[in-house]
């Protein structure tokens, strides 16, 4: 694997793939895709001096080409005249995209807490066509090794040839390291909320930030995730409003805290904002929320008591965390969708969802 430390992670957002991966030392990397040249560059100038690699290509071409290759030449300076780096080390990765006109098969991978090899258990149980990591990878991101364990993660499960969607969890956004985990997932603009297409599936992802007041205790005034949850409601507001996902016929949503509920304090945030957000997904008409947070599983059907407001939609809850760890395997269907909630020991427990037409 050298120079290279885990398998890219191929995320997709938008209509992007944004590639990322980690190398031993710093150095400049680029991907090329179809004899075309993609480079890890601001503003014109290879970035040098890090050893995160992030290359943004458009999904037509790496769809079209079905395989991409890695580039990268160490460097440890960079001189303002004649430079000099390393050899270019490469490798080429296989590539397939999420099949259009069938079923789409979705590993599900939420709460794992830094649980690394229990993780790779459960995604290796099935194949898959989509890596969702649903949030809190880890339970605080206080080192390097914090910050790269989804990147770990999706290299393992998926190898650098499936693509990847990540949804923060309120866990991620903890410890001295949080505010540079934006740069090591798919992001929109550096935002953690965002939309992204497959051949026939729109999705997005939404984030909720932490599940207490600001001013809790517990952050000791280091977050601002009010502004952000307004900022965020705007961009779904317009989204809603837009015509960007009519032309998709199916329609998801993922977010790593299942905000329907009508929560007690300390975590009876936002009921305004969480009620608007429903709503709004509503009138999108998405077929599921998928989320995690509760280390149960659960799905949640229209017409539950303890919801905020009228639901259109299912909301499926898919990890667990207690004596042993658990993820989910989705077959996500033109009206349905079935779940198996898949344990590393070998447990399997299945459901069928059906969607609210």
């Amino acid at each position: 694997m050298q120079p290279y430390i885990t398998h890219p992670t191929v995320f997709l957002v938008g209509q992007t793939y944004q590639i990322l991966f980690l190398t031993e030392t710093t150095g400049q990397a680029w991907v090329e895709i179809g004899g075309e040249k993609f480079c890890d560059a601001n503003n014109g100038v290879l970035r040098w001096n890090d050893r995160v690699h992030r290359v943004t290509v458009p999904c037509a071409s790496l769809d079209a080409a079905r395989s991409y290759t890695v580039c990268f030449q160490q460097m440890s300076d960079r001189l303002p005249y004649r430079p000099e780096h390393g050899e270019t080390e490469s490798r080429t990765y296989a590539f397939t995209p999420v099949p259009a006109g069938t079923d789409t098969r979705i590993c599900y991978l939420s709460d794992t807490h830094g649980l690394y090899d229990a993780a790779m258990t459960v995604a290796a149980k099935e194949p898959f066509d989509l890596l969702v990591l649903g949030g809190d990878i880890t339970s605080h991101n206080s080192t390097e090794e914090d910050l790269w364990l989804a990147l770990r993660i999706s290299g393992e499960a998926a190898k650098g040839e499936l693509p990847t969607v990540y949804s923060r969890g309120n866990h991620d956004t903890r410890g001295p390291m949080a505010t540079y985990l934006p740069s090591l997932m798919g992001t929109q603009d550096g935002k953690t909320y965002f939309t992204f297409r497959t051949a026939d599936t729109f999705g997005i992802v939404l984030d909720c930030g932490e599940d207490k007041w600001d001013d809790h205790v517990e952050y000791g005034g280091t977050i601002c995730f009010e502004q952000f949850r307004r900022e965020e409601t705007a961009w779904l507001r317009a989204l809603a409003a837009s015509d960007e996902w009519k032309r998709y016929e199916k329609r998801i949503a993922i977010c790593h805290v299942p905000f329907i509920f009508d929560m007690p304090e300390p975590f009876g945030i936002e009921k305004d904002i969480y009620r608007e957000w429903v709503e709004l997904l509503n009138e999108i008409g998405v077929d599921f929320l998928l989320a995690g947070h509760t280390h149960r599983a659960f799905t949640v059907y229209p017409n539950n008591e303890h919801l905020l407001t009228e639901m259109k939609f299912p909301t499926i809850v898919a990890s667990i965390k207690r004596e042993h760890y658990a993820g989910a395997f989705l077959t996500y269907g033109k009206d349905s969708c079935d779940v198996r909630i898949t344990h590393e020991t070998g447990e399997v427990t299945v459901e069928k969802v059906d969607f609210v037409r």
